[in-house]
């Protein structure tokens, strides 16, 4: 491991028994051993099949509890052999009853990086799409990595580069920083995307587009500095890209292996995490994406 870029904590990948999410304790496992952290597979029973405690508990939940042994066993099994391409790590399991966006949450406090995945028989899906995963994207205390399910694993973790958006926000900044240690710690280019253009019809006449395209490389310059130093190893790459920034970052993160975004920014990039575009996003990209603290 790179002693610049020590984990907090371990990665902590959420599973739901399903093959689909099976790609995402992969992911995890192989970015866990990249950092030479623990992983932490947790499978949470949502709450509503369980009882309270003064309750005997229900045949559907004890029906759950009993293949979320199977579950939680085959996704170590895929987290180990998943982790021995690039080095073994500790690796740790839990079946929990809880409500599910919450524990994840809990998880967060001390983990370097949440994953999930994008598809599942419906636990995990919720987390993605609808109310929990407004709530993950806003109370997580680390990155979260959603992975989709046709995810291409090691076959480009050492090729393909990471790309991460930029949008000139102060809070672009820890994206930046995660960014860039996924690069350096697999040993690819990183590729800074700033997308601009976005102006009313009426308010596009007449506008100096040449001038405006180099305020915007100016600001993507401003962005970055510093970046290089801490990096040295790293080849960092600047696209400034007239285009609305959920599809010029979607055309992009096809050439890529992960895609890096902030969950705040300004303009359309913060509408990118919370609201329609963000579905949207999310339902097409076929990259892994992390939103960064």
């Amino acid at each position: 491991m790179n002693p610049r870029h020590p984990s907090r904590g371990p990665i902590v990948v959420g599973t739901d028994g399903s093959e689909q999410s099976i790609v995402a304790v992969r992911w995890a496992a192989q970015t866990a051993a990249l950092h030479d952290a623990p992983l932490h597979i947790s499978l949470v029973v949502e709450s509503s099949l369980g009882s309270d405690d003064d309750d005997p508990p229900r045949p559907a939940a004890l029906l759950r509890v009993r293949e979320a042994d199977e579950a939680i066993e085959r996704a170590a099994d895929a987290a180990v052999a998943a982790a021995h391409t690039v080095r073994d790590i500790t690796i740790g399991t839990e079946i929990r009853t809880a409500h599910i966006a919450t524990a994840l949450i809990e998880r967060s406090r001390s983990a370097a990086m949440l994953v999930v995945g994008t598809r599942g028989i419906g636990r995990v899906q919720r987390v993605l799409l609808g109310s929990v995963s407004t709530a993950v994207s806003r109370d997580a205390e680390c990155p979260v990595a959603v992975v989709p399910a046709e995810t291409p694993l090691w076959d480009r973790a050492t090729t393909n580069p990471v790309i991460v958006g930029v949008d000139g926000s102060t809070a672009e900044q820890a994206a930046i920083g995660v960014a860039a240690t996924e690069a350096s710690l697999r040993g690819v280019e990183l590729v800074a995307v700033h997308t601009w253009g976005e102006v009313e019809p009426l308010a596009a006449i007449g506008t100096d587009w040449a001038a405006l395209r180099r305020t915007e490389e100016a600001l993507l310059a401003t962005s970055l500095a510093g970046w290089q130093e801490q990096y040295p190893e790293l080849t960092i790459r600047r696209e400034v890209v007239r285009d609305r920034p959920e599809r010029g970052l979607l055309e992009r993160s096809r050439d890529g292996q992960l895609l890096v975004v902030g969950n705040r920014g300004r303009g359309t990039l913060r509408r990118l995490l919370f609201g329609s575009v963000g579905d949207a996003l999310l339902r097409s990209v076929d990259r892994p994406i992390v939103i960064a603290r």
